[in-house]
């Protein structure tokens, strides 16, 4: 929750010391039932609205569901046509698809309005400097920290299992986990269970040895093309696993 009183403190901050009414459009990365995003906003809209004077607008990519090129370029166009009437004051991302949507179509969509992000890790930040007026508060997530963690509740624990999907934003975090992992943990032997059908997972988690950890990073996108929730993987993943499992994300 600190969090999102500090995002709030940022947003306020960006706002127009306006008498009359401010309006703030949230763009939403994906659905509005993903549950990092109910819970930012269930801290985040009535904080913004105890400032006063705001009216808050809430817009969705769909980006898992809907990944095509044709897709992005039709809501640009919903976008454009359904705020060209509209002072648009402030414009909140949350997670990464839809902060680098609006960085790459800023200027045909909300030129002059600031930009704070929500939801986004260093880690997902673009190499180039950002404008003055994108501002956020990043997240911190840390595989190596939660292996760590995993190991001092099972010290006799020789594997790992990495689970993931096929989602960009799952083999984002799959090239992290094998990037930082093996090299802190050499000791260890890792198996990646990366973006098998979700049947197929359930039975290779059943058949995991007990002192195995299993760390869950995402699957928003199984083997078979099926996009799903990764919270709802995860309660029918550790349901189904012989082994603990850690998960990555405090959503989770």
């Amino acid at each position: 929750m600190h969090r999102v009183l500090r995002f709030v403190i940022l947003s306020a901050a960006m706002l127009p010391a306006a008498a009359s009414g401010r309006n703030v459009l949230v763009l939403a990365s994906r659905d509005s039932l993903q549950p990092a995003y109910e819970q930012f906003m269930s801290g985040f809209r009535p904080a913004l609205n105890a400032q006063g004077g705001v009216e808050l607008f809430t817009e969705f990519l769909d980006s898992p569901r809907f990944p095509e090129p044709e897709h992005r370029q039709r809501t640009l166009r919903l976008l454009r046509e359904k705020y060209q009437a509209k002072q648009i004051d402030l414009v909140v991302t949350t997670s990464p698809p839809a902060f680098n949507y609006l960085l790459e179509h800023r200027r045909e969509l909300f030129p002059s309005a600031p930009h704070v992000y929500a939801l986004v890790s260093e880690l997902e930040l673009p190499s180039r400097p950002l404008a003055g007026d994108v501002i956020g508060v990043l997240d911190r997530f840390d595989a190596v920290k939660t292996v760590e963690l995993a190991r001092a509740l099972q010290p006799s624990a020789q594997r790992v299992a990495v689970v993931s999907g096929v989602d960009a934003f799952d083999r984002m975090w799959e090239e992290i986990a094998r990037r930082d992992l093996q090299p802190r943990f050499g000791g260890m032997e890792f198996t990646y269970l990366s973006g098998l059908p979700l049947p197929r997972l359930l039975e290779e988690v059943a058949a995991l040895p007990a002192d195995t950890i299993v760390l869950y990073l995402s699957v928003l996108r199984d083997g078979d093309g099926q996009v799903l929730r990764a919270p709802d993987v995860l309660q029918k993943l550790s349901a189904a696993s012989s082994a603990p499992t850690y998960g990555l994300f405090p959503s989770y």
